[in-house]
């Protein structure tokens, strides 16, 4: 059997799904071939990924932008022209089965290229684009198979459309939690040089991810504001919606207990969990459109952190199932900042439950349990799901 993924992106998670996947499945001696069609892979992940017996190909196009006056149809057709490349490629090397390991940017093109092999389309967001709901709505019955990672956004598939096969595979974990020195050690690595050591008085708080509109960090801003507890706060990740400069002058108006380190930019993939592992509880201030899986979430449920969500999709599920942190009302900063105080009045409850989930999470969401899954849906043995 011969199966194809494809994906263009190998950063973050991306490249953490994408290898672990592959790899694992490669191991099971399940197919005589895999091939990863992609492109932006550093050499040292491409040599990785051969030494493990995955053939990776390359594709080259024209570079996206945001600079032309109708960048949003370029773009269009260039990730339309990578899509029908790699199909090109699969259908030569005569494929049984195509991955689409995000979907999510290929709603449109799959719906107007005909479907030779069976397609596993993986979409990570339930899509905040009408025009994209609404192609979703026409697909048709077929062999084709579409996953997911929250049952919120299976249902809200099968709501539009009950004709598409919808199978829910969570995200998985890191095979082993990693160990860090000591907190010193650590925030010295990230050339952090605030002193977090006295946590008891002042705990840390950590925002981590994009800066986009959907996270909500403005929200964050504002309920700092209002908080009444001694807190120290970190943003990081990549600048996007709201900047430097926005987000500076906001946290110069929160009240004087607050501190805070601002890391605007890529980060790298080893250094990802350190952040986590300096930090006493996670904040996802995320608005009412967010949709999909949470790796901040996932990671701050490994790393052993409590946290603060709002009252959507299955964040109060989870939350209310483990009892690792609290739930507050979405889009309403007044509630976030009580909600804060609130967590860090009995930190060491949420902090002891906490731990409690991460081993339980560990293992429902091991690597092997999640290629498991995969292999039962290539295998067509849909009693898995």
């Amino acid at each position: 059997m011969k199966i194809v993924f494809f994906d263009l992106t190998n950063q973050g998670h991306h490249w953490f799904y994408n290898s672990e996947l592959m790899i694992n499945l490669k191991v099971k001696n399940t197919f005589h071939k895999i091939v990863y069609i992609t492109k932006h892979i550093s050499e040292s992940n491409k040599s990785f990924l051969e030494k493990k017996g995955i053939i990776v190909i390359c594709i080259e196009s024209t570079k996206e932008t945001k600079k032309r006056k109708y960048s949003h149809i370029y773009n269009l057709l260039i990730s339309s022209l990578d899509y029908l490349n790699a199909k090109r490629i699969s259908r030569k090397l005569k494929a049984d089965i195509f991955v689409n390991l995000y979907f999510d940017q290929y709603i449109l093109q799959y719906f107007f290229t005909k479907k030779k092999e069976k397609n596993i389309n993986v979409l990570h967001w339930f899509p905040n684009n009408n025009i994209k709901v609404f192609i979703l709505s026409l697909l048709r019955k077929s062999n084709d198979s579409f996953i997911v990672h929250t049952n919120d956004v299976k249902k809200k598939l099968n709501d539009i459309n009950k004709k598409i096969n919808v199978h829910t595979i969570g995200y998985p974990v890191k095979k082993i939690k990693p160990s860090f020195a000591s907190k010193e050690e650590v925030l010295k690595k990230l050339k952090i040089d605030q002193d977090f050591t006295d946590s008891v008085l002042s705990r840390v708080l950590l925002y981590f991810g994009g800066t986009r509109h959907d996270k909500g960090l403005d929200i964050l801003l504002d309920a700092l504001k209002i908080v009444e507890s001694k807190v120290t706060i970190m943003i990081v990740g990549q600048e996007q919606t709201f900047k430097k400069e926005f987000i500076k002058s906001k946290l110069d108006m929160a009240n004087e207990n607050s501190n805070n380190t601002l890391r605007l930019g890529y980060v790298e993939e080893a250094d990802v969990l350190k952040y986590f592992y300096v930090s006493d509880a996670i904040i996802l201030p995320y608005r009412s459109y967010f949709n999909g899986e949470s790796g901040v979430l996932t990671d701050a449920i490994l790393m052993e952190k409590p946290v603060v969500v709002p009252d959507i999709i299955h964040f109060p599920e989870t939350i209310n199932k483990f009892n690792n942190g609290i739930v507050f009302k979405v889009e309403d900063a007044k509630d976030l900042a009580s909600s804060i105080d609130k967590l860090l009045l009995n930190y060491e409850f949420y902090e002891t439950n906490a731990k409690k989930v991460s081993r339980k999470f560990e293992e429902d969401r091991s690597v092997e349990n999640f290629a498991n899954q995969y292999l039962a849906l290539i295998n067509m043995d849909n009693n898995n799901f």
